[in-house]
């Protein structure tokens, strides 16, 4: 009867939670689907229907990741590219940024990797993440590429003491932003809408790794081969990882 009937709708309300655009089709009809359910029977069926929709385009989704993003560090056209899906108030962060900058720079020198940072701000836990992560994206937009790495890493090497407004801003200054053009810049819609992107993208991860969490690394070989993880590594791990990679990867997916 009814009784079950709000429990798979609330079980169902729950798994949208997060959910990507891509599922959309398939979230518009659960909840009719579910109250036309005859029993729990047919219920648990409209529930595993869906989820098999979700999980599919997630991981079409998760297959299309390509290794260069808006903010690379490195050869553009290198055969692997760690993409470091971070938090700059996250202090598992802090302790693991830079070593994936040695990693990167000890091979990158070669032209043979790159990295590539993605925001996820867990703003529920960190407060001051998200605007962080915006104000390192006007930071790209106003100085380019090169900055927002000088500007991350400063985030990161003085967290949290960096991520005041006023800290913002006086680094984004240090490095050579004009004031105006950087509050201007914080005031429209692209920085943000950048982050959102990529913490979407990491939405889509997290519906595939129940150990999802910042950091999260996902190594990527021109091949296709992916090897994703969760939490601190140390440079020496990503190098070997790197160069297993390199083993047979011959060419670079391309860029977006």
């Amino acid at each position: 009867g009814a009784a079950f009937l709000q429990y798979y709708v609330a079980q169902a309300q729950q798994a949208m939670t997060g959910l990507t655009a891509s599922a959309a089709g398939a979230q518009a009809n659960l909840l009719v689907a579910l109250a036309q359910a005859a029993n729990v029977q047919a219920a648990q069926t409209v529930l595993t229907n869906y989820a098999n929709q979700v999980q599919a385009a997630d991981q079409a989704a998760f297959a299309a990741l390509q290794p260069l993003h808006a903010q690379a560090q490195a050869n553009p056209a290198a055969p692997v590219a760690f993409l470091e899906y971070g938090d700059f108030e996250c202090p598992f962060c802090q302790e693991y940024h830079p070593e994936i900058l040695a990693a990167v720079e000890s091979l990158g020198r070669e032209g043979q990797v790159a990295l590539s940072y993605r925001h996820f701000p867990n703003s529920e836990k960190h407060p001051r993440a998200r605007a962080a992560a915006i104000a390192s994206e006007c930071v790209a937009t106003l100085l380019g590429n090169e900055a927002f790495f000088d500007y991350a890493d400063g985030l990161y090497a003085n967290s949290p003491a960096s991520l005041s407004d006023e800290a913002l801003l006086a680094s984004a200054v240090g490095l050579g932003a004009e004031e105006d053009a950087f509050r201007q810049c914080l005031a429209s819609s692209a920085p943000a809408s950048r982050v959102d992107a990529d913490y979407r993208e990491g939405l889509l991860l997290a519906a595939n790794d129940p150990n999802f969490g910042t950091p999260y690394t996902v190594a990527l070989a021109a091949d296709g081969r992916q090897v994703p993880f969760a939490g601190s590594r140390p440079a020496s791990y990503l190098v070997s990882l790197a160069k297993i990679l390199l083993g047979n990867a011959t060419s670079t997916a391309a860029a977006r």
